[in-house]
């Protein structure tokens, strides 16, 4: 191998890892928060979306939402008594998919609570001092139609918010740190890779090399759009490079680059962001049932390791679902996850 091949190889690397760098960067919001003038509403993310992106990943990364499933299944024990069980899930489904939850709680003449019903935390914002709420299907940057709900206090009909973190007006869920979000992203556009390497028509890598002089920003996005359509899947794995310049005798030629086996890099970089992901919930692979490339997980390394995630992890939620059931006057009971 030649130096120039060496240094255009390693230039292509760069790019690539450069493009993914580029991606993150655009792709993971901010949970950033803010108030709107004469307002008391608090947005939640730079468009008020943030829950809704945190949905999408918990849609969309198979692993992420096979964690999220199994700490919410670990957190409700073998069995729960004094709360409908398809409540508490849902209610442990959105602590650790977001980082808290709320009850909508209704009472009746008397002032007892007579319900508790579910609210899902997408559809829901609130003030600086969490006084009062709001609730919208559609949520945006300038949405201005919603309902309004009080904050449930004893003898009156409100709403119930619980929220793991302290600081903020909304909650941040285990693995809300934005590299361990963009290790999500990662293990899902990693599968997409995967998917379009075998979508796209030109999978190794192909230059369209125009001579004929260079063309306006217009004329150039024209001229891509027409040949990715022709010529490549959905995708964007193998997708083709388009480079213009002004002379070599004004015609076109069609380069077939080297080939670079990113489909390896790729899976150790999937195994970094799958270990990144499992450290965010404090858990390891083994007690959700996924098989790792290390032997000799005995029975006591199992037991060690889950106490360990019960008490960071499970322990959290178990105790602020019971203290916020009990202050409603609810007795939860909970039988601790186990095996057996």
């Amino acid at each position: 191998m030649t130096e120039e091949s060496v240094k255009t190889r390693a230039t292509r690397e760069y790019v690539t890892l450069g493009a993914i760098d580029k991606y993150l960067t655009s792709t993971v919001p901010s949970a950033e928060e803010s108030t709107r003038p004469g307002q008391d509403l608090v947005t939640w993310g730079e468009d008020n979306l943030f829950p809704e992106y945190l949905n999408g990943l918990y849609q969309d990364v198979g692993l992420l939402k096979s964690i999220i499933v199994g700490c919410s299944d670990i957190a409700l024990g073998n069995e729960i008594r004094g709360l409908d069980y398809s409540l508490a899930k849902r209610l442990a489904l959105s602590w650790f998919t977001y980082g808290g939850f709320a009850i909508q709680v209704i009472c009746d003449r008397l002032g007892n609570v007579a319900s508790l019903s579910y609210v899902d935390l997408r559809k829901l914002r609130t003030n600086s001092d969490c006084s009062e709420f709001y609730y919208s299907d559609n949520w945006g940057k300038y949405t201005t139609k919603y309902l309004k709900y009080p904050k449930y206090s004893k003898g009156s009909s409100g709403i119930v918010y619980v929220k793991s973190s302290f600081e903020g007006t909304y909650p941040s869920p285990l693995y809300g740190a934005k590299t361990t979000l963009q290790c999500c992203e990662l293990q899902k556009e990693i599968t997409n890779y995967h998917v379009a390497s075998i979508q796209n028509g030109f999978s190794g890598g192909v230059v369209f090399q125009f001579s004929n002089g260079i063309p306006t920003d217009e004329q150039k996005g024209e001229i891509e759009k027409n040949i990715l359509e022709k010529f490549c899947g959905s995708g964007n794995a193998g997708r083709i490079l388009i480079n213009f310049s002004d002379d070599l005798d004004h015609g076109l030629t069609l380069d077939q680059l080297d080939t670079v086996d990113y489909g390896e890099k790729y899976s150790t970089l999937q195994d970094h962001t799958k270990e990144e992901i499992f450290t965010a919930f404090r858990a390891t692979p083994n007690l959700f049932g996924i098989p790792t490339e290390t032997t000799g997980f005995n029975d006591q390394e199992y037991q060690g390791a889950f106490k360990l995630f019960n008490r960071f992890t499970i322990r959290p939620f178990q105790v602020a679902l019971k203290s916020t059931l009990a202050s409603l006057g609810y007795s939860l009971e909970i039988t601790p996850y186990s095996l057996d």
